[in-house]
């Protein structure tokens, strides 16, 4: 998730007031996710039960090369299918818990995931760049042979510079990417044979108004799927009411599964093919 913060000239008083406590509470619970994600000290991995008999979760930390520490979660299935493992980043000042409905539906299927929480990213600062080594770091720790890699929004920018980075990437799957500091169009230009996939949604303030997606689309390497009825929020699982009231809500549409069951679903077909074409 992506906010400008800065309030525009030429509005209503009571709108510039909404504009800045909504500001004011994304950075306090921004301030709070940071101050869990990045305390504590680097210790062994810990392999917890699951609700789900289908995986087991293993939660540990590691170093990053800044010093801080990235706390990490590994689903890792019972019956694996293939050598394939997702890493997975959350957006900005999210945490990994907001990518956990995706990783499971990843890990039901069979494919171990790994989700993290970016300690370097910052209230005034996403540092991207540094998202994308403690990407690539995890994957050398925990010995990932064929890593695809993912995020959504910032994480997905994270996610799309390490996989330019790692010439063992199969693959990048973009969740409502947000562009920053011309990192996009840089790391697609590096990246020719780069497969990537790209789920967008509706234009918002949250995803700078859909920006990134015109960039992909001059990249013939990458594969757009454009779910236009869905909020930036619909792409992490679970949301919260913060993000609804910052970036807004999708279409309700008039089928059986939610924006947010359509992307995950989209998502897993996507792993699924990757997985089939790489054995």
């Amino acid at each position: 998730m992506h906010l400008t913060t800065e309030l525009t000239t030429g509005i209503k008083p009571e709108l510039a007031t909404k504009k800045y406590l909504n500001w004011w509470l994304l950075h306090c619970v921004g301030l709070v996710l940071l101050c869990s994600g990045c305390a504590g000290t680097v210790s062994n991995t810990k392999s917890i039960d699951s609700d789900n008999q289908r995986y087991r979760l293993d939660k540990g930390m590691l170093a990053s090369a800044t010093g801080c520490t990235i706390h990490f979660t590994h689903y890792l299935p019972r019956n694996v299918k293939g050598e394939l493992t997702l890493i997975l980043g959350h957006g900005f000042l999210r945490d990994q818990s907001n990518m956990a409905g995706l990783a499971r539906a990843v890990a039901d299927f069979g494919v171990p995931v790994v989700t993290l929480h970016f300690c370097n990213m910052s209230l005034v600062k996403g540092n991207h760049e540094k998202n994308a080594h403690d990407m690539t770091l995890l994957t050398k720790h925990i010995a990932v042979r064929k890593p695809v890699y993912a995020g959504f929004s910032a994480g997905a920018l994270a996610a799309l510079v390490a996989a330019e980075q790692d010439d063992s990437t199969v693959a990048v799957i973009l969740l409502d990417l947000v562009d920053a500091a011309g990192l996009v169009q840089r790391s697609l230009i590096n990246a020719e044979d780069l497969t990537v996939y790209a789920l967008t949604g509706a234009p918002s303030a949250c995803n700078r108004q859909a920006a990134a997606t015109k960039i992909l689309e001059e990249f013939k390497q990458v594969e757009v799927a454009d779910f236009a009825n869905a909020s930036h929020c619909d792409f992490e699982s679970p949301t919260d009411w913060l993000c609804k009231q910052l970036c807004g809500r999708g279409i309700t549409l008039a089928t059986n599964k939610s924006n947010r069951e359509l992307i995950i679903d989209k998502v897993v077909r996507i792993v699924a093919e990757l997985n089939n074409s790489s054995s």
